[in-house]
């Protein structure tokens, strides 16, 4: 039961972010983010969605951190992956 609640927020805190960054609202998508993720640490699905929100502020370091972070929990996650080369070039 305790394990389902936690489930439920943290697909809470995901939609929600999701619904503020289609706002462009990406620091409050951020702040939503980063809620699931500290409810749920292994999470690939929270660091990529961080990794986006960062990416639209152009704060391209967050950005970075967030997609190796996705991509270390989830290696086989080809838009991690793609998301994280396309930060690497864009930072020079």
């Amino acid at each position: 039961m305790i394990k389902s609640k936690i489930a439920q927020q943290i697909a809470a805190h995901l939609e929600t972010g999701a619904r503020l960054g289609q706002c462009g609202q990406f620091e409050e998508a951020i702040s939503q983010f980063h809620l699931a993720a500290a409810l749920q640490s292994d999470r690939a699905d929270c660091y990529f969605n961080l990794g986006v929100a960062y990416r639209r502020l152009g704060q391209l370091a967050d950005a970075l951190a967030a997609f190796e972070k996705a991509v270390d929990l989830n290696a086989g996650w080809p838009e991690a992956q793609f998301n994280l080369g396309n930060s690497y070039r864009d930072a020079g």
